[in-house]
């Protein structure tokens, strides 16, 4: 058996007794092995995550598209006439106001 199927069959409780225990006794014998072992149990919590977002916003883009449709979604941040256009338009309109 190849030690990342032994990994995954300890982590999701398929070893039989002995194979667990023999499993037990070299990742307290098996410093290399038990670090591998961490590793891995690192990555699937990691994989799991990561899936347990892409269905979490797969959720929530499908309750947006109920709601409003396939609107598109507008930002909260509130952006002024400089940010979007920058201060030398704003400034030419101040110009011609004040020569008027």
């Amino acid at each position: 058996m190849r030690t990342v199927d032994l990994f995954d069959g300890y982590l999701s409780d398929n070893l039989s007794a002995e194979e667990k225990l023999d499993f037990e006794t070299r990742l307290i014998a098996d410093a290399d092995f038990a670090g591998a072992f961490n590793e891995h149990k690192t990555l699937i919590t990691a994989l799991k995550q990561k899936a347990a977002r892409e269905e979490l916003k797969k959720t929530l883009g499908s309750i947006h598209k109920d709601i409003f449709g396939n609107g598109r979604i507008i930002p909260i941040t509130q952006t002024t006439f400089a940010k979007r256009y920058g201060k030398q338009p704003l400034l030419l309109l101040q110009q011609r106001f004040l020569l008027c």
